[in-house]
């Protein structure tokens, strides 16, 4: 019977040191979650800060980019306005040396030739810096 006591005050022992044990590593853990739940918090606290710092962040691109679009409209139709001026002086320009022009006189033809050839490269796709180098080259 003392055998069977001690034996069963052992097992109780061990049992007892197990348990200990598991409640140790219980609490253990429950600090660890408590700890973890306490940074996923803050992290989803620092994503949200984040996503609304990005979406501001684009809408000010965004309206930096329209404001930017309006301006760049807004020169080009200027461009545009003063190069059809111009075009139109060229042409009275044209008009006026054709009808001043003597038979005799080759270094008006000449000019009128090489203007009617830029406009020809112009018209056949030569583009917006042909007449700009045009303009620039014989009349600013």
């Amino acid at each position: 019977m003392e055998e069977a006591i001690g034996a069963l005050r052992a097992a109780t022992e061990s049992h007892n040191e197990d348990i200990k044990r598991l409640i140790e590593r219980t609490i253990k853990a429950e600090t660890t979650l408590t700890d973890v739940d306490e940074t996923v918090d803050r992290h989803r606290t620092d994503l949200d800060g984040l996503g609304a710092r990005h979406s501001k962040d684009l809408n000010e691109l965004k309206n930096d980019v329209n404001a930017l679009d309006r301006k760049l409209e807004n020169d080009i139709n200027q461009v545009a306005r003063r190069l059809e001026n111009k075009i139109n002086e060229l042409g009275t320009g044209i008009d006026k040396n054709i009808s001043d022009l003597k038979i005799n006189d080759i270094g008006k033809l000449n000019n009128i030739a090489h203007t009617t050839a830029s406009f020809g490269k112009f018209a056949a796709g030569g583009g917006l810096l042909e007449l700009l180098r045009i303009l620039i080259t014989h009349h600013w």
